[in-house]
């Protein structure tokens, strides 16, 4: 079970997951909302702090209950998970994890803004190379299917040779009118 689902069982604890919202509880009660041993807890338990998520605070002595803080809301760590799975490239699972979780306008639009700025041209530099100043250009489109070839050559799908011709020009151009070969981006025409 992924950590983000144990942080969305605490529902069943919780009523609500809001940020800043304490109740005591124990390791068993925990258990029982996870479905797995006191000691699985304890790992979870350590793994949503890690992430930021909760603030847990054991109750010292017997019969003592501890203390589980929510940090952070359900909203939040909704849009969390669907920025990480927009930038995998799995669209569908980010707008899914939002419809899911019935987040508010105010996040779905701080999806938006987000997802605009992840899209369109950008200039980054190129890790692979040891020179600094090589830099790469970047145009990324969101498209409900990959598209692993764009040369002319050798596209395949209708959608690849759209965007092929999109971006590429050819060297000559037929004339409808009398079909003579004229240049196109070439300068000149030798016969």
């Amino acid at each position: 079970m992924q950590l983000s689902e144990h942080f969305f069982n605490l529902k069943k604890l919780f009523g609500k997951l809001e940020s800043q919202i304490s109740q005591q509880t124990t390791l068993q009660d925990l258990g029982t909302v996870w479905n797995c041993t006191p000691r699985n807890v304890k790992w979870i338990i350590r793994r949503l702090c890690t992430a930021g998520w909760i603030a847990w605070s054991p109750g010292r002595g017997r019969g003592n209950r501890s203390k589980l803080t929510i940090l952070t809301s359900e909203a939040e760590v909704a849009l969390t998970l669907a920025q990480e799975a927009t930038s995998k490239g799995r669209f569908h699972d980010g707008i899914r994890l939002l419809e899911e979780h019935k987040v508010d306008e105010l996040t779905r639009g701080r999806f938006l803004r987000w997802l605009e700025g992840q899209y369109g041209y950008r200039v980054d530099k190129n890790e692979n190379y040891q020179l600094d100043t090589l830099q790469l250009d970047t145009l990324r489109l969101p498209f409900y299917r990959s598209m692993p070839n764009l040369d002319p050559v050798f596209t395949l799908r209708r959608t690849e040779w759209h965007m092929a011709r999109q971006l590429f020009d050819t060297l000559v151009t037929k004339n409808n009118e009398d079909d003579k070969i004229m240049p196109h981006v070439a300068y000149y025409l030798h016969r």
